[in-house]
């Protein structure tokens, strides 16, 4: 019986090997067991086995652990994305228009100019294309003006331009000064599109500024992509669709950008998800694994096996002494009836001589 309990458990821890996800032993920790059972004879071995058992779940733990600890910060990292990308999104469906890219020295001088009260639009937001241009003309010319530095310049009244000059001491920010001295054609591609009627004469005479036909004017734009302003000439490509020049394109880009938002948006929400998903994955096998150590093979039945055949063996060992000190016992007799009986034997010779 006790060689079949060892046995049983020997092909128990085998088997409990086999059939876990989480709990598994390494091949010479299941030598060992064998190892351990084979010699098993009580508290000690049960000791041992508890050990290997500890030790390899303290490693499988911590292997787990430090995934989902991993885990967990890709999931943070997810869901901040995804906020940003809401907030991002919110804010612009609460925009009236998107602006162009402007850095924080600009942004506090335009600032500056609505707190002294000078009125002010940036130079896309007071032009429009002619309306026999292609798309693709319309994405050149916006880029020209771009590269320029005109596209998101300040227009401002000329009666204002001086008390603006004075302020930009010590802002950062550029305006246009239109020179109406040209020779040749002036750009008819862009007109006034501005209901302020306080920056027609200023809009019209920065458009009468800008040549389309001579480089050597002051600002010029050429179909070719080529560009002219002050000592610097230039090309351009288009990188993208006109999105400023126009209110209608300025409502196409924010349509366009809000589009790309909500596809991200969908995209981040289906990668927080999976995420999770994996996170709540590596938890389950952290809940299986300490289910799987909680039903490893006992040693109980062993141990009553082990503890029955000792009071067994003791048993027999009692019983063994016993009957050896009868038999001691009864040999001693036979020894002195032995003795007795030669004893009666001599004493009557002796009688029966003497008679």
């Amino acid at each position: 019986m006790e060689t079949e309990t060892r046995d049983k458990l020997i092909e128990d821890y085998y088997l409990v090997n086999k059939n876990n996800v989480e709990m598994k032993f390494l091949a010479e920790q299941l030598v060992q067991i064998t190892g351990i059972i084979s010699r098993f004879i009580g508290n000690v071995e049960d000791k041992e086995l508890k050990d290997i058992q500890s030790k390899q779940l303290s490693e499988l733990s911590k292997q787990l652990k430090d995934k989902i600890y991993q885990q967990n910060k890709v999931c943070e990292e997810a869901k901040e994305r995804l906020n940003k990308c809401k907030t991002e999104l919110e804010n612009l469906q609460n925009t009236a228009e998107l602006v162009p890219q402007r850095e924080e020295k600009v942004l506090k001088a335009r600032n500056e100019l609505r707190r002294i009260g000078i009125p002010f639009y940036a130079f896309y937001e007071t032009v429009d294309f002619s309306s026999d241009l292609k798309q693709e003309e319309k994405d050149l010319i916006e880029e020209q003006l771009f590269d320029m530095g005109i596209l998101d310049a300040l227009v401002i009244p000329e009666e204002y331009q001086e008390m603006a000059e004075d302020i930009l001491k010590e802002y950062a920010d550029c305006f246009c000064l239109p020179d109406v001295k040209l020779i040749g054609s002036h750009i008819k591609d862009l007109v006034l599109d501005c209901k302020d009627e306080r920056f027609s004469i200023i809009v019209n005479k920065v458009l009468q500024s800008i040549s389309s036909t001579n480089m050597d004017a002051k600002t010029a734009i050429f179909k070719d992509g080529r560009f002219q302003t002050g000592i610097l000439c230039g090309h351009s490509i288009v990188t993208k669709p006109a999105g400023f020049v126009g209110v209608t394109a300025r409502l196409d880009y924010k349509e366009r950008t809000l589009q790309a938002l909500r596809l991200q948006l969908n995209d981040f929400q289906e990668d927080f998800k999976g995420q999770q998903s994996i996170l709540e994955n590596l938890e389950r096998r952290e809940a299986t694994l300490d289910r799987e150590y909680s039903e490893l093979p006992k040693t109980m039945d062993l141990m009553q096996a082990v503890t029955l055949v000792e009071q067994t063996r003791k048993t027999y060992d009692d019983l063994q002494n016993k009957l050896t000190e009868q038999e001691q016992k009864e040999s001693n007799a036979k020894q002195k009836l032995q003795q007795v009986s030669q004893l009666a034997l001599e004493h009557g010779r002796e009688k029966v001589y003497h008679e």
